[in-house]
């Protein structure tokens, strides 16, 4: 209860009257902000995501977008490992060999030496120089008898240029091939004269001796190990007859594109 001022008419005092408060429940309470309980830091982060869910789903939208644009126009890069295996033993390289599994390695003036009338393999005696010689002679002129058609199935050994001593620039060029009976062809290209010739000679399966001619002539008879025409340099022989044999070098090169009646360039093997 509580006390309310009233006028009196005549004397203008104001008496107090008594006047009725509202009754509250003991157990009725008003929420306060400062009383409330702490809220979930993961609903509050969710209210803001349903909130702004349309602006969430653009951006994401926008960043796979230009996610695949760019995977499309990007130029794929691969990167592959090999591994190389190094065998230590010659093979026998063009598989025509009758027995054994090497191709012996003819190094003129180191595995073949000649020493006054003798020629020497691996320090075992080969025969006189004569017959070294006439030995290449029967194996370039079974050559120059075979049948060997184009359509055989031929194993290109190569071009080779034709140097002497320490020379770097040669005007005369071989182009070899072999079947798989042995038969040698190709191609003889004389840079100063601009002639080519072709080239017959054979390989001997037993000794892998290989011997051919320039045309079909026999005064001038060249040999090489078949092995030793699939690296990039090969020693070789040049019979002039049985009397005289000079050692010369073959080397691989690549044939330039510009003019073929100009010289070839002796690229050394790094």
């Amino acid at each position: 209860m509580d006390l309310q001022a009233k006028s009196n008419g005549s004397s203008g005092s104001e008496a107090l009257e008594p006047v009725d408060l509202p009754i509250f429940e003991r157990n009725h309470h008003f929420p306060s902000p400062y009383l409330a309980e702490d809220e979930s830091p993961l609903l509050h982060y969710w209210r803001i995501l349903k909130k702004r869910r349309w602006s969430v789903l653009a951006t994401l939208s926008i960043i796979l977008a230009l996610t695949i644009i760019f995977t499309l126009k990007t130029i794929p890069l691969y990167q592959a490992t090999s591994k190389v295996a190094i065998f230590p033993e010659t093979p026998n390289v063009l598989g025509f060999k009758d027995g054994g599994n090497t191709s012996p390695d003819y190094d003129y003036g180191s595995s073949v030496v000649y020493q006054g009338d003798n020629v020497y393999m691996n320090g075992q005696d080969a025969g006189t120089t004569q017959q070294f010689a006439e030995q290449a002679t029967t194996i370039a002129s079974q050559g120059q008898t075979a049948n060997a058609p184009p359509t055989d199935d031929w194993k290109p050994l190569g071009v080779f240029a034709l140097v002497q001593g320490d020379d770097k620039t040669s005007n005369y060029i071989f182009q070899l091939a072999v079947n798989k009976n042995g038969i040698i062809r190709g191609n003889y290209y004389d840079g100063v004269m601009d002639t080519n010739t072709e080239v017959f000679g054979s390989v001997d399966k037993k000794t892998q001796r290989a011997a051919w001619t320039v045309g079909k002539k026999k005064d001038r008879v060249f040999e090489a190990g078949i092995y030793n025409l699939t690296q990039p340099e090969c020693p070789c022989l040049l019979h002039l007859g049985t009397q005289s044999t000079t050692q010369m070098m073959l080397v691989r090169v690549q044939q330039p594109q510009s003019s073929v009646s100009q010289p070839f360039t002796v690229i050394s093997p790094q």
